[in-house]
């Protein structure tokens, strides 16, 4: 009886032996899981810097950095609120006589100095849709008692809708005003 063993894992019993193969294994430890060794840390990606303005007051580059998708940029849908905002007051302006385009030129102006450069040429876009429309503006009604400015009227409306519509293409793309100071679409 004393040379006779319980076959309960639970209890320590002697070590387990070696062989030339390796250590032997005990009931226990074919449960035991092996750790999982740990995963190399990835590498931080590099940082672009983004180029300086032109002190020469030369054009700006504003394709620097701008995410080349909508979600490329984790702050690209709020960098895009208050552009998208804007575009929508000036298609409102139109049945409004102009009232919420001079709304959104003054948002427009007041969050130009703060957004990021692809942002910017939204907004420098809108400024200058805004001042050209308030021209069109202004000669279309002089010159409706001479009757041509109804005309006028109605093809600035057309120039506002497919400006408004070229520049919201390009933010939904996530992408700068490829020439926010053209005159034309």
């Amino acid at each position: 009886m004393g040379d006779q063993r319980d076959d309960d894992p639970t209890e320590p019993g002697p070590p387990p032996e070696e062989t030339e193969a390796g250590p032997s294994l005990t009931p226990t430890d074919a449960f035991v899981e092996p750790e999982p060794e740990p995963e190399p840390e990835p590498e931080p990606a590099p940082v672009e810097e983004a180029a300086p303005a032109p002190a020469h007051g030369g054009a700006r580059d504003y394709g620097a950095g701008a995410p080349h998708s909508a979600f490329e940029s984790g702050a690209a849908g709020s960098d895009k609120t208050m552009p998208l905002v804007i575009y929508g007051l000036y298609l409102v302006g139109i049945p409004t006589g102009g009232l919420t385009c001079l709304a959104g030129a003054i948002l427009a102006y007041m969050n130009r100095a703060d957004a990021a450069d692809w942002v910017r040429s939204h907004y420098e876009f809108q400024i200058r849709t805004f001042w050209i429309a308030f021209i069109g503006f202004l000669i279309g009604v002089l010159t409706t008692f001479v009757g041509i400015g109804i005309l006028i009227l109605l093809a600035l409306a057309v120039w506002l809708i497919v400006r408004t519509a070229t520049g919201l293409n390009w933010l939904s793309k996530g992408r700068p005003h490829p020439n926010p100071r053209t005159w034309m679409i």
